[in-house]
Protein backbone atom coordinates (compact mmCIF):
# COMPACT_ATOMS: atom_id res chain seq x y z
CA UNK A 1 0.00 0.00 0.00
CA UNK A 2 1.39 3.38 -1.51
CA UNK A 3 2.21 5.53 1.88
CA UNK A 4 0.62 9.44 1.59
CA UNK A 5 3.31 12.40 1.20
CA UNK A 6 2.42 13.87 4.55
CA UNK A 7 2.99 10.43 6.38
CA UNK A 8 6.67 10.28 5.02
CA UNK A 9 8.73 10.88 7.75
CA UNK A 10 11.27 13.75 6.35
CA UNK A 11 7.66 15.34 5.23
CA UNK A 12 6.14 15.24 8.67
CA UNK A 13 8.90 16.94 10.23
CA UNK A 14 10.67 18.77 7.27
CA UNK A 15 10.34 22.49 9.44
CA UNK A 16 11.95 20.61 12.44
CA UNK A 17 14.60 19.66 10.22
CA UNK A 18 15.23 22.68 8.42
CA UNK A 19 15.06 24.58 12.00
CA UNK A 20 17.83 22.24 12.81
CA UNK A 21 19.93 22.44 10.23
CA UNK A 22 19.50 26.42 10.02
CA UNK A 23 20.71 26.70 14.07
CA UNK A 24 23.49 24.08 13.18
CA UNK A 25 24.37 25.92 10.45
CA UNK A 26 24.47 29.66 12.73
CA UNK A 27 26.86 27.77 15.17
CA UNK A 28 29.18 26.41 12.75
CA UNK A 29 28.95 30.43 10.73
CA UNK A 30 29.52 32.13 13.98
CA UNK A 31 32.62 29.55 15.34
CA UNK A 32 34.80 29.77 11.49
CA UNK A 33 33.87 33.12 10.72
CA UNK A 34 36.56 34.00 13.52
CA UNK A 35 39.42 32.50 11.48
CA UNK A 36 38.81 34.72 8.24
CA UNK A 37 40.30 37.51 9.66
CA UNK A 38 43.74 35.51 11.34
CA UNK A 39 44.20 38.50 14.01
CA UNK A 40 42.48 41.91 15.48
CA UNK A 41 41.95 45.06 13.78
CA UNK A 42 42.54 48.40 15.35
CA UNK A 43 38.88 48.62 16.72
CA UNK A 44 39.02 45.59 17.92
CA UNK A 45 42.43 45.99 20.21
CA UNK A 46 40.79 49.52 21.24
CA UNK A 47 37.97 47.37 22.37
CA UNK A 48 39.79 45.07 24.15
CA UNK A 49 41.38 48.30 25.98
CA UNK A 50 38.40 49.70 26.81
CA UNK A 51 37.06 46.49 28.17
CA UNK A 52 39.74 46.01 30.77
CA UNK A 53 40.13 48.85 31.69
CA UNK A 54 36.70 49.18 33.08
CA UNK A 55 36.44 49.46 37.15
CA UNK A 56 34.08 51.27 39.45
CA UNK A 57 36.36 54.11 39.62
CA UNK A 58 35.57 54.95 35.62
CA UNK A 59 32.05 53.26 35.36
CA UNK A 60 30.49 56.81 35.84
CA UNK A 61 32.00 58.51 32.95
CA UNK A 62 32.06 58.15 29.06
CA UNK A 63 33.58 54.74 29.91
CA UNK A 64 30.20 53.38 30.29
CA UNK A 65 28.83 53.35 26.88
CA UNK A 66 28.35 49.75 25.71
CA UNK A 67 28.92 48.47 28.85
CA UNK A 68 27.13 45.21 28.60
CA UNK A 69 29.48 44.24 26.21
CA UNK A 70 32.54 45.61 27.58
CA UNK A 71 31.39 43.62 31.20
CA UNK A 72 31.26 40.62 29.09
CA UNK A 73 34.71 41.01 26.85
CA UNK A 74 36.17 41.37 30.46
CA UNK A 75 35.27 38.39 32.00
CA UNK A 76 36.19 36.61 29.29
CA UNK A 77 40.14 37.86 29.34
CA UNK A 78 39.66 37.52 33.26
CA UNK A 79 38.94 33.73 32.78
CA UNK A 80 40.30 33.07 29.25
CA UNK A 81 43.63 35.43 28.97
CA UNK A 82 44.59 37.36 26.34
CA UNK A 83 44.03 36.10 22.68
CA UNK A 84 42.03 36.43 19.03
CA UNK A 85 39.51 33.71 20.47
CA UNK A 86 39.11 35.86 24.18
CA UNK A 87 38.68 39.36 22.57
CA UNK A 88 35.90 37.79 19.64
CA UNK A 89 34.14 35.27 21.98
CA UNK A 90 31.27 38.39 23.59
CA UNK A 91 30.22 38.86 20.17
CA UNK A 92 30.25 35.34 18.87
CA UNK A 93 28.18 34.82 21.74
CA UNK A 94 25.53 38.09 21.51
CA UNK A 95 25.77 36.71 17.92
CA UNK A 96 24.19 33.29 18.04
CA UNK A 97 21.64 34.79 20.38
CA UNK A 98 21.18 37.20 17.55
CA UNK A 99 20.53 34.09 15.38
CA UNK A 100 17.78 32.63 17.75
CA UNK A 101 15.88 36.41 17.97
CA UNK A 102 15.67 36.42 14.40
CA UNK A 103 14.33 32.98 13.66
CA UNK A 104 11.94 33.66 16.53
CA UNK A 105 10.70 37.12 15.03
CA UNK A 106 10.63 35.79 11.85
CA UNK A 107 8.60 32.78 12.82
CA UNK A 108 5.68 35.14 14.53
CA UNK A 109 5.57 37.08 10.98
CA UNK A 110 6.60 34.84 7.99
CA UNK A 111 5.14 30.89 7.31
CA UNK A 112 8.10 28.19 8.38
CA UNK A 113 9.04 27.73 4.75
CA UNK A 114 10.21 31.83 4.43
CA UNK A 115 11.91 31.94 7.85
CA UNK A 116 14.21 29.03 6.70
CA UNK A 117 15.29 30.53 3.77
CA UNK A 118 15.60 33.96 4.30
CA UNK A 119 17.76 32.37 8.06
CA UNK A 120 19.97 30.44 5.55
CA UNK A 121 20.64 33.72 3.79
CA UNK A 122 20.96 35.79 7.01
CA UNK A 123 23.30 34.00 9.00
CA UNK A 124 25.91 33.59 5.80
CA UNK A 125 25.74 37.48 4.89
CA UNK A 126 28.94 39.07 5.30
CA UNK A 127 27.71 41.95 6.84
CA UNK A 128 26.22 39.41 9.59
CA UNK A 129 29.23 37.32 9.77
CA UNK A 130 31.68 40.14 10.00
CA UNK A 131 29.99 41.63 13.51
CA UNK A 132 29.38 37.81 14.69
CA UNK A 133 33.75 37.85 14.88
CA UNK A 134 34.64 41.29 15.58
CA UNK A 135 35.61 41.81 19.04
CA UNK A 136 33.46 45.22 19.05
CA UNK A 137 30.17 46.60 20.06
CA UNK A 138 29.02 46.36 16.45
CA UNK A 139 27.05 42.88 17.27
CA UNK A 140 24.56 45.39 19.26
CA UNK A 141 23.20 47.09 16.53
CA UNK A 142 22.03 43.64 15.34
CA UNK A 143 21.16 42.10 18.56
CA UNK A 144 18.92 45.10 20.85
CA UNK A 145 16.50 46.19 17.19
CA UNK A 146 15.85 42.32 16.89
CA UNK A 147 15.02 42.19 20.92
CA UNK A 148 13.48 44.80 20.84
CA UNK A 149 10.96 43.57 17.66
CA UNK A 150 11.00 40.45 19.09
CA UNK A 151 9.61 41.39 22.70
CA UNK A 152 7.16 43.51 21.31
CA UNK A 153 5.78 41.11 18.85
CA UNK A 154 5.47 38.84 21.87
CA UNK A 155 3.64 41.47 23.98
CA UNK A 156 0.58 41.83 21.51
CA UNK A 157 0.19 37.49 21.64
CA UNK A 158 1.24 36.61 24.56
CA UNK A 159 -1.92 37.50 26.90
CA UNK A 160 -0.83 35.92 29.79
CA UNK A 161 2.77 37.36 30.04
CA UNK A 162 2.64 40.76 30.10
CA UNK A 163 4.23 40.77 33.26
CA UNK A 164 7.71 39.45 31.98
CA UNK A 165 7.65 40.57 28.34
CA UNK A 166 6.59 44.21 29.28
CA UNK A 167 9.75 44.44 31.93
CA UNK A 168 12.10 42.42 29.38
CA UNK A 169 11.39 45.06 26.82
CA UNK A 170 12.26 47.92 29.05
CA UNK A 171 15.23 46.69 30.23
CA UNK A 172 15.90 46.10 26.67
CA UNK A 173 15.22 49.36 25.67
CA UNK A 174 17.17 50.80 28.58
CA UNK A 175 20.34 48.43 27.63
CA UNK A 176 20.13 49.77 23.99
CA UNK A 177 20.93 53.69 25.39
CA UNK A 178 24.47 53.17 26.31
CA UNK A 179 25.15 52.13 22.90
CA UNK A 180 25.70 55.43 20.15
CA UNK A 181 22.95 56.38 18.20
CA UNK A 182 20.86 53.40 19.02
CA UNK A 183 18.66 56.22 20.61
CA UNK A 184 17.51 57.41 17.27
CA UNK A 185 15.99 53.83 16.34
CA UNK A 186 14.39 53.37 19.98
CA UNK A 187 12.67 56.45 19.05
CA UNK A 188 11.61 55.75 15.70
CA UNK A 189 10.15 51.80 17.46
CA UNK A 190 8.35 54.58 20.20
CA UNK A 191 6.85 56.08 17.50
CA UNK A 192 5.69 53.83 15.63
CA UNK A 193 3.71 52.52 18.52
CA UNK A 194 1.82 55.30 18.98
CA UNK A 195 1.19 56.43 15.53
CA UNK A 196 0.14 53.00 14.14
CA UNK A 197 -3.82 52.44 15.13
CA UNK A 198 -3.75 48.86 15.98
CA UNK A 199 -0.75 49.10 18.08
CA UNK A 200 -1.47 52.28 19.86
CA UNK A 201 -4.87 50.43 20.90
CA UNK A 202 -3.30 47.42 22.50
CA UNK A 203 -0.84 50.40 24.68
CA UNK A 204 -3.94 51.51 26.07
CA UNK A 205 -5.00 48.38 26.86
CA UNK A 206 -2.40 46.63 28.81
CA UNK A 207 -2.55 46.22 32.68
CA UNK A 208 -1.83 49.19 34.16
CA UNK A 209 0.70 46.85 36.32
CA UNK A 210 2.66 45.48 34.02
CA UNK A 211 3.40 49.65 32.68
CA UNK A 212 4.50 49.96 35.99
CA UNK A 213 6.77 47.36 36.03
CA UNK A 214 8.15 48.35 32.88
CA UNK A 215 8.85 51.89 34.03
CA UNK A 216 10.19 50.63 37.24
CA UNK A 217 12.87 48.64 35.47
CA UNK A 218 13.83 50.74 32.90
CA UNK A 219 14.35 53.50 35.23
CA UNK A 220 16.52 50.82 37.18
CA UNK A 221 18.63 49.80 33.87
CA UNK A 222 19.53 53.17 33.29
CA UNK A 223 20.03 55.04 36.37
CA UNK A 224 23.89 54.13 35.92
CA UNK A 225 23.38 56.19 32.74
CA UNK A 226 22.13 59.21 34.35
CA UNK A 227 24.55 59.21 36.97
CA UNK A 228 27.43 58.86 34.37
CA UNK A 229 26.52 61.63 32.41
CA UNK A 230 25.76 63.67 35.54
CA UNK A 231 29.67 62.99 36.30
CA UNK A 232 30.25 63.22 32.56
CA UNK A 233 28.16 65.77 30.12
CA UNK A 234 30.19 64.81 27.29
CA UNK A 235 29.12 61.05 27.45
CA UNK A 236 25.54 62.50 25.90
CA UNK A 237 27.34 64.07 22.94
CA UNK A 238 28.91 60.37 22.48
CA UNK A 239 25.87 58.60 22.86
CA UNK A 240 23.89 60.64 19.98
CA UNK A 241 26.92 60.21 18.10
CA UNK A 242 28.80 63.41 18.11
CA UNK A 243 31.73 62.05 17.14
CA UNK A 244 30.40 59.56 14.64
CA UNK A 245 28.85 62.25 12.31
CA UNK A 246 29.95 64.00 9.18
CA UNK A 247 28.48 66.59 7.42
CA UNK A 248 30.46 66.12 3.79
CA UNK A 249 27.18 64.41 2.96
CA UNK A 250 28.17 64.39 -0.95
CA UNK A 251 31.62 61.97 0.53
CA UNK A 252 29.35 60.15 2.79
CA UNK A 253 26.66 59.43 0.05
CA UNK A 254 29.95 57.99 -1.65
CA UNK A 255 30.70 56.10 0.52
CA UNK A 256 27.45 54.78 0.93
CA UNK A 257 27.44 53.92 -2.48
CA UNK A 258 30.61 52.36 -2.95
CA UNK A 259 29.45 49.87 0.67
CA UNK A 260 26.89 48.63 -0.76
CA UNK A 261 26.64 48.88 -4.78
CA UNK A 262 30.38 48.63 -5.92
CA UNK A 263 30.82 44.91 -6.92
CA UNK A 264 34.69 45.15 -8.28
CA UNK A 265 36.49 46.96 -6.32
CA UNK A 266 37.23 46.77 -2.61
CA UNK A 267 37.83 49.85 -0.21
CA UNK A 268 40.77 50.30 1.66
CA UNK A 269 39.06 49.51 5.26
CA UNK A 270 39.23 46.75 7.41
CA UNK A 271 35.33 45.88 6.47
CA UNK A 272 34.97 43.80 3.05
CA UNK A 273 32.63 45.66 0.39
CA UNK A 274 30.09 44.82 -0.58
CA UNK A 275 27.96 44.83 2.52
CA UNK A 276 25.27 42.74 0.82
CA UNK A 277 25.72 40.10 -2.30
CA UNK A 278 23.86 41.30 -5.29
CA UNK A 279 21.10 38.78 -5.15
CA UNK A 280 20.35 39.62 -1.94
CA UNK A 281 20.26 43.38 -2.88
CA UNK A 282 18.11 42.99 -5.06
CA UNK A 283 15.94 40.80 -2.95
CA UNK A 284 15.71 43.37 -0.34
CA UNK A 285 14.97 46.06 -2.46
CA UNK A 286 12.26 44.09 -3.95
CA UNK A 287 11.00 43.21 0.08
CA UNK A 288 11.01 47.77 0.22
CA UNK A 289 8.80 47.65 -2.65
CA UNK A 290 6.19 45.59 -1.54
CA UNK A 291 6.32 47.13 2.35
CA UNK A 292 5.72 50.12 0.82
CA UNK A 293 2.23 49.05 -1.32
CA UNK A 294 1.13 47.29 2.22
CA UNK A 295 2.77 50.16 4.37
CA UNK A 296 -0.52 50.16 6.99
CA UNK A 297 0.14 46.67 8.18
CA UNK A 298 2.12 47.01 11.23
CA UNK A 299 4.51 44.78 10.20
CA UNK A 300 5.50 47.03 7.02
CA UNK A 301 4.88 49.91 8.59
CA UNK A 302 7.58 49.10 11.92
CA UNK A 303 10.00 47.87 9.30
CA UNK A 304 9.89 50.72 6.72
CA UNK A 305 10.12 53.74 9.69
CA UNK A 306 13.04 51.57 11.27
CA UNK A 307 14.72 51.02 7.37
CA UNK A 308 13.87 55.20 6.67
CA UNK A 309 15.66 56.03 9.82
CA UNK A 310 18.62 54.02 10.20
CA UNK A 311 19.21 55.18 6.38
CA UNK A 312 18.96 58.65 7.63
CA UNK A 313 21.50 57.67 9.98
CA UNK A 314 23.52 56.14 7.48
CA UNK A 315 23.95 59.85 5.81
CA UNK A 316 25.60 61.29 8.40
CA UNK A 317 27.60 58.48 9.82
CA UNK A 318 28.79 56.23 6.71
CA UNK A 319 30.31 53.87 8.32
CA UNK A 320 27.86 52.35 10.25
CA UNK A 321 26.25 50.16 8.15
CA UNK A 322 24.93 47.90 10.77
CA UNK A 323 22.07 49.91 11.90
CA UNK A 324 20.54 48.60 8.35
CA UNK A 325 20.53 44.99 9.17
CA UNK A 326 17.40 43.88 10.49
CA UNK A 327 15.42 45.98 8.24
CA UNK A 328 16.90 45.00 5.54
CA UNK A 329 16.92 41.27 6.99
CA UNK A 330 12.78 41.95 7.34
CA UNK A 331 12.68 43.24 3.67
CA UNK A 332 15.02 40.21 2.60
CA UNK A 333 11.81 38.07 3.69
CA UNK A 334 9.09 39.98 2.06
CA UNK A 335 10.72 39.64 -1.01
CA UNK A 336 11.04 35.92 -0.73
CA UNK A 337 7.40 35.85 0.62
CA UNK A 338 6.56 37.93 -1.81
CA UNK A 339 8.39 35.85 -5.04
CA UNK A 340 6.85 32.69 -4.04
CA UNK A 341 3.48 33.72 -3.58
CA UNK A 342 3.37 35.21 -7.15
CA UNK A 343 4.95 31.76 -8.36
CA UNK A 344 2.34 29.92 -6.81
CA UNK A 345 -0.33 32.28 -7.42
CA UNK A 346 0.65 31.07 -11.34
CA UNK A 347 -0.28 26.91 -10.55
CA UNK A 348 -2.80 27.58 -7.79
CA UNK A 349 -3.90 23.72 -8.25
CA UNK A 350 -1.03 22.30 -9.63
CA UNK A 351 1.28 20.53 -6.75
CA UNK A 352 3.89 19.02 -9.09
CA UNK A 353 4.53 23.33 -10.88
CA UNK A 354 4.23 24.80 -7.09
CA UNK A 355 7.11 22.08 -5.74
CA UNK A 356 9.19 22.90 -9.11
CA UNK A 357 9.06 26.25 -8.50
CA UNK A 358 10.90 25.62 -5.14
CA UNK A 359 13.92 23.62 -6.91
CA UNK A 360 15.68 27.24 -8.05
CA UNK A 361 14.46 29.06 -5.05
CA UNK A 362 16.52 26.43 -2.82
CA UNK A 363 19.57 26.43 -5.40
CA UNK A 364 19.44 30.28 -5.35
CA UNK A 365 19.75 30.57 -1.11
CA UNK A 366 22.23 27.45 -1.48
CA UNK A 367 24.06 29.52 -3.79
CA UNK A 368 23.87 32.87 -2.28
CA UNK A 369 24.60 31.27 1.54
CA UNK A 370 28.23 29.68 0.31
CA UNK A 371 28.77 32.31 -2.57
CA UNK A 372 28.72 34.40 0.54
CA UNK A 373 30.50 32.68 3.21
CA UNK A 374 33.23 32.16 0.28
CA UNK A 375 33.49 35.74 -0.41
CA UNK A 376 33.77 36.48 3.43
CA UNK A 377 36.62 33.53 3.95
CA UNK A 378 38.38 34.17 0.87
CA UNK A 379 38.03 38.33 0.84
CA UNK A 380 39.77 38.76 4.57
CA UNK A 381 42.48 36.16 3.82
CA UNK A 382 43.55 37.62 0.48
CA UNK A 383 42.42 41.09 -0.35
CA UNK A 384 45.67 43.06 0.24
CA UNK A 385 43.47 46.35 1.18
CA UNK A 386 41.42 44.52 4.15
CA UNK A 387 43.77 42.15 5.38
CA UNK A 388 46.42 44.74 6.01
CA UNK A 389 44.38 46.16 8.61
CA UNK A 390 44.58 43.24 11.27
CA UNK A 391 47.54 41.64 13.38
CA UNK A 392 48.07 38.61 14.23
CA UNK A 393 50.81 39.51 16.66
CA UNK A 394 49.29 38.43 19.82
CA UNK A 395 49.17 34.89 18.80
CA UNK A 396 52.72 34.70 17.42
CA UNK A 397 54.27 36.30 20.89
CA UNK A 398 51.70 33.66 23.13
CA UNK A 399 53.34 31.07 21.00
CA UNK A 400 56.67 31.97 22.15
CA UNK A 401 55.59 33.42 25.22
CA UNK A 402 57.91 31.49 27.98
CA UNK A 403 56.52 31.88 32.02
CA UNK A 404 58.93 34.52 32.47
CA UNK A 405 59.54 36.20 29.34
CA UNK A 406 59.98 39.82 29.22
CA UNK A 407 58.17 41.67 26.00
CA UNK A 408 59.28 44.57 24.57
CA UNK A 409 56.66 46.55 23.03
CA UNK A 410 56.65 51.00 22.33
CA UNK A 411 54.78 52.97 24.43
CA UNK A 412 50.91 53.63 22.65
CA UNK A 413 47.60 51.50 22.34
CA UNK A 414 50.05 48.39 21.45
CA UNK A 415 51.42 48.91 25.12
CA UNK A 416 48.26 49.17 26.58
CA UNK A 417 47.15 45.92 24.82
CA UNK A 418 49.93 43.67 25.57
CA UNK A 419 49.75 44.83 29.54
CA UNK A 420 46.95 42.29 29.69
CA UNK A 421 48.82 39.66 29.39
CA UNK A 422 50.61 40.53 32.82
CA UNK A 423 47.17 39.65 34.79
CA UNK A 424 47.70 36.23 32.66
CA UNK A 425 51.37 35.27 33.38
CA UNK A 426 52.27 37.04 36.77
CA UNK A 427 55.71 36.90 36.33
CA UNK A 428 55.79 38.22 32.77
CA UNK A 429 56.74 41.63 32.24
CA UNK A 430 55.62 43.71 29.61
CA UNK A 431 58.01 47.08 28.68
CA UNK A 432 58.10 49.59 26.87
CA UNK A 433 62.05 49.83 26.96
CA UNK A 434 64.73 47.75 27.13
CA UNK A 435 65.67 46.16 30.52
CA UNK A 436 69.28 45.90 31.77
CA UNK A 437 70.52 43.03 33.13
CA UNK A 438 68.19 40.70 31.18
CA UNK A 439 68.90 36.87 31.60
CA UNK A 440 65.39 35.51 30.50
CA UNK A 441 63.61 35.30 27.30
CA UNK A 442 63.14 38.10 25.98
CA UNK A 443 60.26 39.50 22.73
CA UNK A 444 60.14 42.35 20.71
CA UNK A 445 57.05 42.79 19.07
CA UNK A 446 57.42 44.88 15.50
CA UNK A 447 60.91 45.96 15.64
CA UNK A 448 64.91 45.28 14.90
CA UNK A 449 66.01 48.04 16.32
CA UNK A 450 66.90 46.72 19.83
CA UNK A 451 70.26 46.89 22.30
CA UNK A 452 71.08 44.11 24.01
CA UNK A 453 73.79 41.43 24.87
CA UNK A 454 71.13 38.68 24.27
CA UNK A 455 72.00 36.98 21.13
CA UNK A 456 68.97 36.72 18.31
CA UNK A 457 68.03 33.78 18.22
CA UNK A 458 65.00 33.55 15.80
CA UNK A 459 62.46 35.91 13.62
CA UNK A 460 58.72 34.96 13.77
CA UNK A 461 56.91 35.98 10.86
CA UNK A 462 53.41 36.33 9.65
CA UNK A 463 51.93 35.71 6.35
CA UNK A 464 52.03 39.38 5.13
CA UNK A 465 53.43 40.31 1.83
CA UNK A 466 55.01 43.43 3.82
CA UNK A 467 56.54 44.04 7.60
CA UNK A 468 56.02 40.40 7.80
CA UNK A 469 59.00 40.22 10.74
CA UNK A 470 56.51 41.06 13.77
CA UNK A 471 58.29 38.90 16.89
CA UNK A 472 62.33 39.22 17.41
CA UNK A 473 63.10 36.59 19.77
CA UNK A 474 66.90 36.91 22.08
CA UNK A 475 67.64 34.41 24.50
Amino acid sequence: MKRRVDQLFFYKYRYVIGYSLVILLLGLVIFGARFATRGLSSGEIDSTITSHALNSGNFLSSAIINWPFKLLQQNSLALLGLSVFSVKLPAMVLAFAAGLALLWLLLKWFKPGITILTLAIAVTAGQFLYCAQSGTPNILYILYPLLILLFGLLITTGKHLYYILVPLLAITIGLSLYTPLMIYLVAVLLIVCVSQPHLRFFIKNLPVISLVLGILTFAITILPLILATMHDVGTVGLLLGKDLISFNIFANLHSVATSFLTFNTVEDSSILTPIFAMPALALIIYGVYVCTKNRYSARSYATLALGTVAAAILVFVPDQFYLITIPAFIFLAVGIETLLQNWYSLFPHNPYARIAGLVPILFLVITMGWASVEHFVYGYWNTPQVAKHYSNDITLVQRNLKPTSVIVTPKGVKYDFYKIIEDQYPKVQVTASMPTNLQSNLLVVGSSEVKTKLPLTRIVTSAMAEDADRVYIYE
